[in-house]
């Protein structure tokens, strides 16, 4: 086994493990504050994210392939419901669903155009989707640093959220556009090289949003 192929591993098993922990967190988080229905979907990105790791492990591959191949869709579903029940800029609210329907839409395009589903750029459907995710989380930040609310912005849980889906975008925008534009010159023990890389933005965000399902709730803003 290359020291690539370890590395690999090793950070697929850290992510595994933080995202079984923000799952957990995430559920009782939800049952404890129904009233909080914006933090519902986060228990059920952490499920998706887990199968799609699983079935990776597990070596299903016509099976992997699907997940994978959709899952960049119900990630940035997930992540534009959240910003779409938090932001008050209404042109905002309402483009991110058109930017989640061109995103479908560009998806389908893509499965149809490929003929091999191994082929799959995954590059492009992420690079996409980071592009797609930066207006409303700047928009975010800029509505949080101009509000008059009291509310502690370290111990907000929306907060917290928002900031690990920023630097996921951020950070893992070069990677993505970069393997989009050398998909096909790049062989399998450079894709190796990449791989771990990728992981860690979500490692990352995975803790951010432990934080925030661990703030105390009288100061969480709904």
């Amino acid at each position: 086994m290359n020291p690539a192929t370890r590395l690999l591993i090793s950070f697929n098993d850290t992510l595994v493990i933080v995202t079984i922990v923000t799952m957990i967190y995430g559920s009782i988080f939800c049952i404890r504050n129904k009233d909080r229905k914006v933090f519902s979907v986060f228990p059920f990105y952490s499920l998706s994210s887990l199968i799609q790791l699983t079935v990776s492990w597990l070596h299903i591959h016509s099976l992997f392939l699907a997940v994978r191949n959709w899952f960049p869709f119900l990630e940035l579903f997930a992540f534009l419901f959240f910003f779409n029940s938090i932001l008050s800029t209404k042109w905002v609210k309402k483009s991110l669903p058109i930017l989640l329907i061109f995103f479908l839409l560009d998806n389908i395009i893509l499965n149809i155009s490929t003929k091999n589903a191994d082929l799959i750029e995954l590059g492009h459907l992420y690079s996409i989707e980071n592009f797609l995710l930066l207006l409303p989380s700047i928009v975010y930040f800029r509505e949080k640093f101009q509000s008059k609310s009291e509310t502690i912005l370290p111990t907000d849980a929306s907060f917290w959220i928002a900031t690990g889906i920023l630097l996921l975008a951020i950070s893992s925008m070069p990677i993505s556009i970069f393997l989009w534009m050398n998909q096909k010159r790049l062989d399998e023990s450079w894709q190796e090289v990449f791989a771990p890389i990728l992981l860690v933005p979500y490692i990352i965000m995975n803790f951010l949003f432990i934080k925030g399902f661990t703030c105390k709730l009288s100061t969480i803003t709904k």
